[in-house]
């Protein structure tokens, strides 16, 4: 249930807008001056607050410039209660942060319609503020998982690669040492080279693999080259040439 805070050194208005407020479930909460008025937002949340203009000691203007810098406070919607509907009031205490004002003496459907209109609107800014909360903590989750996932990719990479080296080796000596081996040991190697060639293609797709991974952890860096740009046209005039040639 939304509590609204009703501020003005006159009781007979308090009691009149809190009668009313009430019938339409709202908790009520009063202040007869500024200093009860901080006191009161200090102690309990409030979802709106009422807030008379001219009121001894603290105005209203000074009530809500303290409400605004306060980072508990400064998002609780204002009302202006002023028996003054002057253009430079109203400027003024829009500049201030309050978000509506309603002139005294006030229509109480016009002021009914104007504090349900806020509080919805209140309602649905705390919705909106958690769910920015709840996507950003997502966000925060997904960047870790993915920290994990890229960090597994390349212990694998690295340890299978390994891996792939001490075969590509063993192949290569199997290669270099063919004359010196038996018939036997032979068709043996000839079975090897196809470990070899599986070997190479594997520890391919995992170097891919590797420069992927440190690719979505920032890891990998360009390397600048000289482009001869002539030996690249002159590569297209021989093709070109070749064609007519064959026409």
């Amino acid at each position: 249930m939304s509590r609204i805070l009703i501020v003005d050194d006159n009781r007979e208005i308090r009691m009149v807008l809190q009668r009313h407020l009430r019938k339409k479930g709202y908790e009520i909460s009063q202040a007869e001056d500024g200093k009860m008025a901080l006191l009161k937002v200090g102690q309990e949340k409030h979802d709106l607050i009422l807030l008379d203009v001219m009121m001894p000691g603290m105005n209203g203007f000074e009530v809500c410039q303290q409400l605004k810098q306060e980072a508990t406070t400064k998002d609780i919607p204002v009302i202006f209660l002023t028996a003054k509907a002057d253009t430079d009031d109203v400027i003024a205490g829009l500049e201030l942060g309050a978000v509506d004002y309603v002139a005294k003496p006030f229509n109480h459907k016009e002021l009914l319609t104007r504090v349900n209109t806020h509080i919805e609107l209140k309602a649905a800014k705390d919705i909106i503020l958690l769910q920015r909360e709840e996507l950003k903590q997502a966000n925060e989750e997904l960047k870790n998982a993915n920290a994990a996932k890229d960090k597994f990719f390349s212990i694998i990479s690295h340890d299978l690669g390994n891996l792939f080296h001490t075969l590509i080796g063993f192949s290569s000596f199997l290669t270099m040492q063919t004359d010196k081996i038996s018939a036997e040991q032979k068709e043996d190697f000839l079975q090897s080279i196809h470990i070899q060639r599986a070997s190479q293609k594997g520890y391919s797709l995992l170097s891919n693999l590797l420069e992927w991974a440190r690719a979505q952890t920032g890891q990998i860096t360009s390397k600048p080259a000289v482009l001869n740009l002539d030996i690249i046209l002159n590569f297209k005039d021989r093709r070109k040439r070749q064609k007519n040639t064959m026409i």
